[in-house]
């Protein structure tokens, strides 16, 4: 009979169903039960929590109440502002109740301002100011342009604008449903106007537009996923491409991108450029998750997005610590046992530190 637990704490009970459910398969293995609840099934008083556990011999959840786990794998993503207000401060209180593999972490602007700090990384950064008021936003789109608008918290790519100058009258484009819309403002006072409604609602960082495209003028991106190991060490789990359609700006796989493999285009590059690119992304890798564990607290893993330009200068666009692990899977099917069991094994190694 197992003697550790493992909850994992979601905002959709139909959530990454076959995530779980491998995790689920292999549960025993570990000496864990496996538990799925949402926070309003916590009952914060008698600290009993309405939710379903993994029954291996029959292969499903079944409903069940228990106990808090001893650990929790927080796989909450709040879609929007109601939804991180109603559920956040629970799954702040559980932080007291459980150990969590991860502690998450803050938003966007937060890690910029840390990352920021350190030699290695801060070159790679795109220019990052917080938006505080149209002003603001007209004075950079001024000096650079181009720019990007992105909300502080949020993920998926949902909310960006990207703006520039059309005859000197701005103009927007951003990505909704996976179509691209664009607006040509009427005058730079409408866009001022259009501003202040958006940013009394959200906030939001500005950054220098990037120009990252492949050979076929398509957006892309690579995504890293590192996790730690059973032995509580970062290790790279995989990486590939995300490739945006040609005319879009993003290259979201929610936007319509789709996965390519990071090897096919790397090896296609010059090799001066694959010798500039490997160096940097390395930097990222060693420097990246330790820095942001230290500053932030505990992490379990996270998704690094990063850009490559023409002159192979790679740029740091975003640091996950909920990643998905779609792009990774997709490039190598391998790796999906090790990924889906990488909680239970972490979970493991916590539990043989407090022993």
């Amino acid at each position: 009979m197992p003697s550790n637990s493992l909850g994992i704490i979601v905002l959709r009970s139909d959530q990454e169903k076959a995530y779980f459910n491998e995790m689920g398969d292999a549960a025993d293995e570990y000496g864990m039960n496996l538990y799925t609840f949402l926070p309003e099934a916590i009952d914060l008083k008698e600290k009993i929590i309405t939710g379903k556990r993994y029954d291996q011999s029959k292969q499903t959840w079944i409903n069940e109440r228990f106990p808090i786990p001893t650990f929790i794998y927080d796989r909450c993503f709040y879609s929007t502002r109601h939804l991180y207000k109603r559920n956040y401060p629970i799954v702040q209180w559980l932080k007291n109740e459980a150990v969590f593999l991860g502690h998450g972490l803050p938003n966007k602007w937060a890690v910029y301002q840390s990352l920021k700090k350190s030699p290695f990384i801060s070159y790679m950064l795109p220019l990052t100011v917080r938006i505080k008021n149209p002003k603001e936003v007209v004075n950079l789109l001024n000096l650079k342009h181009k720019i990007v608008l992105k909300p502080e918290s949020g993920s998926q790519g949902k909310g960006i604008f990207f703006f520039w100058y059309k005859d000197r009258i701005p103009v927007c484009q951003t990505h909704i449903n996976g179509c691209i819309q664009t607006h040509t403002f009427q005058s730079l006072k409408e866009f001022q106007e259009w501003l202040k409604k958006r940013l009394s609602k959200t906030k939001y960082i500005a950054q220098d537009f990037l120009s990252l495209l492949n050979e076929k003028q398509q957006p892309f991106d690579i995504r890293i996923l590192i996790q730690k190991n059973e032995n509580g060490q970062w290790v790279e789990r995989g990486r590939g491409l995300r490739v945006g359609k040609k005319g879009s700006l993003i290259s979201n796989i929610h936007n319509g991108g789709i996965i390519h493999k990071f090897e096919h285009w790397f090896y296609s590059l010059p090799f001066w450029k694959q010798a500039k690119v490997h160096q940097q992304i390395e930097n990222i890798k060693t420097f990246v998750p330790s820095l942001l564990e230290k500053k932030f607290g505990p992490l379990f893993e996270v998704g690094i997005d990063i850009g490559v330009d023409e002159q192979g200068h790679v740029w740091l666009l975003e640091v996950n610590s909920k990643p998905g692990h779609q792009v990774v899977l997709q490039t190598n099917l391998k790796i999906k046992p090790v990924i889906y069991r990488a909680p239970l094994a972490y979970c493991r190694y916590l539990w043989k530190l407090r022993s």
